[in-house]
Order: C-alpha cells, then structure tokens, then sequence
C-alpha cells in the first residue's frame, strides 16, 4: 500500500454577494492550486494558482467575481431588452 501523501486538501463555504460558494485548495508540487464552484450545483467558476494557499485562493476567488459580474451584466442585459417596445 502507497504511503498517504498530505496535499494539505481544505475546503469552505464563502458568500460573494448572494451566491454560496465552496472554495477547495491544495498542494500540487511545491504550489498550490484552488477551484471555486458554486454551492448548490457544483458548477466549476474560478481557478488558480500560486507559491501560498492564499495566494491561490485569491485567484481562484477574482476568477470567480469576473464569472458572477459577467452573468449579472448579461441578465441585466437580457431585462432591459426585454422591456424595448416592438
């Protein structure tokens, strides 16, 4: 049996305006990378990666915002379209 090797893996929930976010980190070799999905579906919305946990979780985190704006801006989008008059 292999030895167990401790990527340092932990996970946690985050709020980023109103959606609930899961943001996981862990050891790649000397880095670390980190993904955030949303809660409820587990839809992959952010990477990154970096020499600190922290670091990673910050790029993964930005990657995610970027996702978030750009569907609020594409509903607002779809509202305001919907409401032109013919």
């Amino acid at each position: 049996m292999a030895p167990r090797v401790d990527n340092g893996f932990e996970k946690r929930t985050v709020t980023i305006g109103q959606v609930e976010l899961t943001v996981q980190s862990y050891r790649v070799g000397a880095r670390w990378a980190a993904k955030v999905e949303t809660a409820d579906a587990g839809n992959s919305i952010g990477r990154g990666s970096g020499d600190t946990r922290e670091a990673a979780e910050a790029s993964a985190l930005e990657s995610a915002r970027l996702v978030l704006d750009m569907r609020s801006a594409a509903d607002a989008f779809r509202t305001s379209a919907s409401r032109l008059k013919p």
